[in-house]
């Protein structure tokens, strides 16, 4: 059971990762194209809004997930609620 959760672990780590990296390259594509990012923003409407914000916010969404499933956050909170609910029984 140890070896499973570690591989879990090493798995979810990598991914964070690697949802990291890209939203870092995702800011260091806006920094260097910011040319390209501003004609897309003066074209107005849905231009300035699906192209980048699509892309931005899939990535800020998965990284922020997936760091908050490493650090094992949801988990720390539900053993919390388990332990209240538990406690209020026995009283």
């Amino acid at each position: 059971m140890t070896v499973k959760r570690t591989e879990e672990a090493n798995r979810q780590v990598g991914k964070t990762l690697v949802y990291g990296i890209l939203l870092a390259a995702f800011y260091l594509l806006a920094a260097f194209n910011a040319g390209t990012f501003v004609g897309y923003f003066s074209m107005g409407t849905w231009y300035a809004a699906l192209g980048i914000g699509a892309v931005a916010i899939f990535l800020h969404v998965a990284f922020a997930a997936s760091l908050v499933s490493t650090l094992r956050i949801r988990t720390e909170l539900r053993q919390a609620e388990q332990r209240a609910a538990a406690a209020k029984k026995r009283s």
